[in-house]
């Protein structure tokens, strides 16, 4: 919005560098343009990709080398012991994995590598 009045935007070019959390687009007007505005002048938007969402998270871990995120050890409540358990991995950056199914919020997972566990039900954790 700009001076009271919305105006359609349409994504140019994505840059695919990002700093603290931001990055930069490219962007067209799609119908009408303010007259006070000029070509590559710079203006800091909150951009909204979606409406946010509830979901249940866990860090990226090279677990899913191995796996190919179909599975996952997920500790006890003692952390002693991690069981083996089937997920279905969803939506992922570059820090995370969204965990669609197999996963409660609040439950602890083993995210290092698997190589040497590849078919082992129970790991016990000493």
């Amino acid at each position: 919005m700009r001076n009271d009045h919305s105006y359609e935007l349409q994504v140019r070019k994505v840059y695919p560098e990002v700093r603290n959390g931001k990055f930069r687009c490219d962007f067209t007007f799609c119908d009408l343009r303010p007259e006070n505005i000029r070509t590559g002048q710079t203006y800091y938007i909150d951009l909204e990709l979606g409406q946010p969402e509830q979901a249940v998270m866990i860090p990226r871990g090279t677990f899913f080398q191995t796996t190919g995120g179909q599975w996952i050890f997920v500790l006890d409540k003692s952390g002693q012991k991690a069981y083996r358990r089937e997920i279905r991995i969803g939506r992922q950056n570059q820090h995370h994995y969204e965990v669609l199914s197999g996963l409660e919020p609040g439950e602890r997972v083993v995210t290092s590598g698997y190589e040497a566990f590849k078919q082992v039900e129970v790991l016990e954790i000493k």
